[in-house]
């Protein structure tokens, strides 16, 4: 596995060679043991000896791939002594950042650069890559196809130009990018860039190659021959057990089988419902979701499956209910475990011949795909006598199980940036999210997101600027 294919090998003339063989030596060894930590102390090192050499332009991607590692990482010390190392290698001034944090420069960081001879520079420029577009391409724990597009709509920001992002071979002019065992990371933009830009985008480039390696390292790689299939607008996938959940979702949309779908209150149980009804030949139609739990008890066999003029008191119109209502496309049934005990055997005689009887009506046929979801166990249910086992054995034609948000940690920062944007998540939030429990799965994702932005959130939020309660 080659994590650190991006540093480039180095030994000029005026690099001391017991520098440049160590340098190496490293290199070599991370190649085998890779360590995002350690590939950004060699980079800056390697940027350091470069610097001293009069190579500026070499330099510079090199110390800010250093400082965007630890900055991703929450080394806090690191990435202001990377940061001292760029300014000293620019001509920057010290901006007194590392007394501020208490931090004695090392003696080679205070003195290898500065004690060289080089022609005076211009005074410093505004083309340092922000901190902000750095946080949006470290996406930890994101499949490659993610990292690919935040990095060209990042670029796209910075540069002023539309830019995509390919591992596929190119033609014509783009800047290259080693990505490690993904292989060469390429860089389109549909405009000639400049100098500067090229410098931008090969920089920001390889911080999102730190990004890469993680997932390959993760097992987040996407094979090349299975791609991830269209998950359509508002639904979100990060975690491979999502992935394939929506991949599970995608193959049965097409069938008329009836679905349960499981998992915990607010784990986003109906947005699977939708999908799989977006999908399907039914999209069309209508879909309609019905909570099991909100209805009373005594008014619910009259809006399931609707009733008759006269039926009953105060019944002055026929009225279709909300399967009948459904008719061509899908009703969700969410909170199924909650229905009556003695309506189930006319949901069950619906399921099975696909006829619906109206209070005080006839039996009418109706053509409806039936989802139904639950955050409890049916199978307890039956063993306590609150739900029937045959309807039990009749709902479960395919279960699918949605994750709590807790057991899929990747889904946290892709469903916060979703939530969050155009606003972004610093590395301590993006590790106060990943800490938390999620008792109330994505809908309590949702609420604190939405919390933090109401009182004033800056545009890119820290641990502190998150409220969980």
């Amino acid at each position: 596995m080659r994590c650190v294919a991006a540093l480039p090998r180095c030994s000029p003339p005026g690099i001391v060679p017991a520098l440049a063989t160590a340098l190496d030596d490293a290199d070599r060894m991370l190649e085998r043991f890779p360590s995002a930590w350690t590939i950004a102390l060699v980079r800056r090192l390697r940027g350091l000896a470069l610097a001293a050499d009069g190579r500026v332009d070499e330099a510079r991607p090199l110390l800010e791939a250093s400082v965007a590692t630890f900055v991703g990482g929450g080394d806090l010390a690191q990435a202001a002594l990377s940061r001292l190392a760029l300014a000293h290698a620019t001509g920057a001034p010290d901006d007194g950042e590392l007394a501020r944090l208490g931090v004695v420069a090392p003696p080679y960081l205070a003195g290898v650069v500065l004690a060289q001879t080089r022609p005076p520079r211009p005074p410093p420029t505004s083309d340092a890559i922000p901190t902000a577009a750095i946080e949006r391409v470290l996406l930890r724990g994101a499949p490659p196809s993610l990292i690919h597009g935040e990095l060209a709509s990042a670029l796209g920001e910075l540069l002023g130009v539309a830019i995509r992002v390919t591992g596929d071979a190119v033609d014509g002019d783009h800047v290259e990018v080693a990505a490690g065992p993904a292989g060469p990371l390429r860089i389109v933009a549909d405009a000639a860039l400049d100098t500067r830009q090229r410098a931008i985008a090969r920089a920001l480039g390889g911080v999102a190659a730190l990004a890469l390696e993680s997932a390959a390292l993760r097992g987040l790689a996407e094979p090349a021959d299975a791609p991830a299939p269209a998950l359509g607008p508002g639904v979100i996938a990060a975690d491979p057990a999502m992935r394939r959940l929506y991949a599970d979702v995608a193959r049965i949309a097409s069938s008329r089988a009836t679905v349960l779908v499981g998992g915990e209150s607010g784990s986003g149980k109906e947005v699977v419902a939708k999908l799989l009804h977006e999908r399907s030949p039914r999209a069309a139609a209508p879909f309609v979701a019905v909570n099991c739990a909100a209805i009373p008890r005594e008014l619910f066999e009259g809006q399931l499956f609707g009733s008759r003029k006269g039926a009953f008191t105060g019944a002055t119109s026929d009225q279709p209910g909300l399967i009948r209502s459904a008719a061509g496309g899908t009703i969700f049934l969410d909170e199924i475990g909650e229905l009556p005990l003695e309506l189930q055997p006319k949901l069950l005689r619906f399921l099975d011949v696909g006829e619906v009887q109206p209070v005080g009506g006839a039996a009418t046929h109706v053509d409806v795909r039936v989802v139904a979801a639950t955050h409890r166990e049916l199978d307890e249910l039956v063993a306590a006598g609150q739900f029937r086992q045959d309807l039990f054995y009749r709902l479960q034609v395919v279960v699918l199980r949605v994750p709590p948000l807790r057991e899929r940690p990747d889904d946290v920062i892709a469903l916060a940036r979703h939530f969050l944007a155009p606003h972004l998540l610093g590395p301590d939030a993006i590790a106060a999210l990943v800490a938390h429990d999620w008792p109330g799965n994505v809908r309590e994702l949702r609420n604190v997101i939405e919390r933090s932005l109401a009182f004033g959130a800056p545009h890119v939020l820290a641990a502190a600027d998150l409220r969980f309660a």
